[in-house]
C-alpha cells in the first residue's frame, strides 16, 4: 500500500507514464490506419504523438532518477551510488532503457509522415508496450513466457483505444461532418473487435496470475482489479452508445451528434485515466493472491 510521499510520487509518475506511452503509441497507430483520410487533422495527430512521446521520455527519466528515493523511502537515496547502480542494473533499468528507445523512435518517426518513419514509430510503440513486461508481476511469474506476449498485446490494444480518443475529438472539431462520420464509423467497426480482444487478454492474465482465482475478491490486488473491470464495463457502455446511436446520427448528417460524441469520448478518456491510476497502484504496491508481496 502507499505509505509515504515517495510511494505516492512513484504511483503518480507510473500513471502519467501509462498515459504518455498509450497516447503516443495510439496516435501512431491512428495516424497510420487513417493516413490520408482525416483531412488536416492528420498533421495534428502526428504532432500529438510526438509531443506525448516527448512527455513520456521526460517521465521515464524523472521516474528512474527518483526510484532510489522510492526504494529507500528518503530523498538521500537519490544520491546513493549503490541504489543508483541497483536501479540501473535491475529490470527497472532495462525497462526504462527499452521504453526510452521506443519513445524516441515514436518521437522521430511519427513526425516524418513517411513509410520509413511510420515503421520506426510502430516498432517504437511495440517496444514501449513490451517494456512493461520486464518488471512487475509478469516478470516475476513462472508463466512469464505466456504473460509477456499477452501483456504486450493487451497494452497495444489499450494504447490504440486510449490513443485514438483525442485524435477522434480533433477530427470531430476540425473536419467536416462527412470526414468525421467516415472516420468514426471505421473506428467503431474496429472497436467491435478491439474491446473483446482487450477483455480476453486481460481476463487470461487475471486467471494466470491469481492463485487461487477464488481468492481474488478478498485481496487488495483483487479488489483493485475488480474496480478496473467495473470501469471497463462502463467503457463498453460508452463504446456501445457511440456505435449504436451517436455515430449513425453523425453519418446521417445530424450536426448535434458532434457535441454528444465529443462529450462521450471525454468521458471515455476520464475513465481510462482512472484505469491507469488504478493499474499504477496495483503493479507497484500489491501482489496477486498466492504471490509474494510486491517490493
Amino acid at each position: 500500500m502507499l505509505t509515504g510521499p515517495w510511494d505516492v510520487a512513484a504511483a503518480a509518475l507510473a500513471a502519467l507514464g501509462f498515459a504518455a506511452v498509450c497516447q503516443s503509441a495510439g496516435s501512431v497507430l491512428f495516424a497510420v490506419l487513417w493516413h490520408g483520410r482525416m483531412g488536416g487533422s492528420e498533421r495534428r495527430v502526428r504532432r500529438l504523438g510526438a509531443a506525448a512521446a516527448g512527455l513520456g521520455i521526460g517521465i521515464v527519466a524523472v521516474r528512474t532518477m527518483l526510484e532510489p528515493a522510492h526504494l529507500s523511502g528518503v530523498a538521500a537515496g537519490i544520491v546513493d551510488p549503490s541504489l543508483q547502480m541497483l536501479v540501473i542494473t535491475s529490470g527497472i533499468g532495462a525497462a526504462a532503457s527499452l521504453r526510452l528507445t521506443g519513445l524516441t523512435l515514436i518521437a522521430i518517426g511519427v513526425g516524418r509522415n513517411s513509410r520509413g518513419g511510420d515503421v520506426a514509430a510502430i516498432i517504437g510503440a511495440v517496444a514501449c508496450c513490451l517494456s512493461f513486461g520486464l518488471i512487475g508481476h509478469t516478470e516475476a511469474s513462472p508463466a512469464r513466457a505466456l504473460l509477456l506476449p499477452l501483456l504486450t498485446a493487451h497494452l497495444l490494444l489499450a494504447a490504440f483505444w486510449f490513443g485514438a480518443l483525442v485524435p477522434l475529438r480533433m477530427v470531430l472539431r476540425h473536419e467536416t461532418t462527412d470526414i468525421a462520420g467516415a472516420v468514426l464509423a471505421d473506428y467503431s467497426r474496429l472497436a467491435v473487435w478491439l474491446v473483446p480482444a482487450i477483455a480476453l487478454a486481460g481476463g487470461t492474465m487475471l486467471c494466470v496470475l491469481a492463485d487461487p482465482l477464488a481468492a481474488v475478491p478478498a485481496s487488495g490486488w483483487g479488489r483493485l482489479t475488480l474496480l478496473k473491470l467495473a470501469v471497463f464495463t462502463a467503457l463498453m457502455g460508452f463504446a456501445a452508445l457511440n456505435k449504436q446511436r451517436l455515430v449513425p446520427r453523425l453519418a446521417a448528417g445530424d450536426a448535434s451528434a458532434v457535441r454528444a460524441l465529443r462529450t462521450s469520448i471525454a468521458c471515455e478518456i476520464g475513465l481510462i485515466l482512472l484505469v491507469f491510476a488504478t493499474t499504477a497502484v496495483i503493479t507497484g504496491f500489491f501482489a496477486p493472491p498466492g504471490a509474494e508481496a510486491a517490493g
